[in-house]
């Protein structure tokens, strides 16, 4: 299925999630999935690890969000980052878990620079420290809501930075 075709096959499985039709979304996605299609194995994973009321279930979304991180999904190595912490549906590697937030962060996931920033802030060398508040900038910079008003707020006081009231 040519790019464009796949592109439009997503959105309007998106639509049917919207329009409440989650059987029918989850449908749509699954066949997208299946053809290999990252971004569908990333959202399938995400939609069933949502109604996952079973151990089951919920390794069925993890299972669709590793294939989704082999294919290349940044979106997906960033979620099993953060499942892992819970130690429940992905298992706690401490590398694993760096390895998976580094490379989220290198390819500018704005949730993990986010992360990454209040990390720094507290618990990072002066370096780091200081650091924190560029992965801020190019969060908010990326759309994160959280980190445009921690930068705000840093900004205004000068935290870790000099200070812009403006």
């Amino acid at each position: 299925m040519p790019d464009t075709d796949s592109s439009h096959a997503l959105q309007a499985a998106h639509a049917l999630l919207r329009d409440n039709r989650v059987a029918d979304g989850l449908q749509a996605l699954t066949v997208l999935a299946n053809q290999n299609i990252a971004e569908a194995m990333h959202d399938l994973g995400v939609v069933l690890l949502m109604q996952a009321v079973s151990p089951d279930e919920t390794a069925d979304a993890v299972h669709w969000l590793r294939r989704a991180e082999e294919a290349g999904s940044v979106d997906a190595a960033y979620r099993l980052a953060v499942l892992s912490l819970a130690d429940i549906a992905e298992p706690l590697d401490w590398q694993r878990l760096a390895a998976r937030l580094q490379q989220a962060c290198g390819n500018g996931h704005p949730e993990a620079l986010c992360d990454a920033a209040v990390f720094f802030a507290r618990f990072g060398t002066p370096v780091q420290q200081r650091a924190s508040t560029d992965l801020l900038e190019h969060a908010a910079l990326r759309g994160n809501t959280a980190a445009m008003a921690l930068l705000g707020e840093r900004l205004a006081s000068g935290t870790l930075c000099a200070a812009d009231p403006a």
